[in-house]
């Protein structure tokens, strides 16, 4: 059974806030969790940053979530072109892709293409497990910029 988890920003500090995710009004959105003595606590987030677990783990056993980057190498790649080992930078979104409904995608920046890429993380090509995460788009928007 996967974990359906969330994270966000927290309005009152900027640190992320781990947990269950309920938008209590179209204002107010809400991280909840449990504390280690088993309280209840929640903190308001900012909608912008919120997002789902993927159920994936990088190549570090770290939790993939929505809006993660990622880095690694990976032989699988949509492109029939790319059949080499293939350097990638991209983030984790949640889109309607593979013929199949929704699917976690890593959106990517080639290197060689000037239009982003759709890298489909379950359905087809990239091994995620190959990356790791070194940022998010919320904190490091940097890590996306194709040079």
């Amino acid at each position: 059974m996967r974990v359906i988890k969330f994270r966000g920003k927290r309005i009152d500090n900027g640190e992320w806030a781990y947990g269950h995710y309920a938008q209590v009004d179209t204002a107010q959105h809400t991280i909840f969790w449990f504390k280690e003595d088993g309280a209840p606590w929640w903190a308001d987030v900012n909608p912008e940053t919120v997002g789902q677990f993927t159920g994936l783990l990088d190549k570090e056993g770290k939790e993939i979530y929505e809006g993660d980057v990622l880095k690694g190498t990976t032989n699988k790649w949509v492109m029939e072109d790319k059949p080499e080992p293939h350097d990638f930078v991209g983030y984790v979104r949640w889109e309607s892709q593979c013929d199949v409904g929704m699917e976690w995608v890593l959106t990517t920046m080639d290197s060689t293409a000037s239009d982003s890429l759709n890298v489909y993380v379950h359905c087809v090509a990239i091994d995620y497990s190959t990356g790791v995460i070194i940022g998010n788009i919320h904190d490091n928007p940097e890590l996306l910029k194709n040079d």
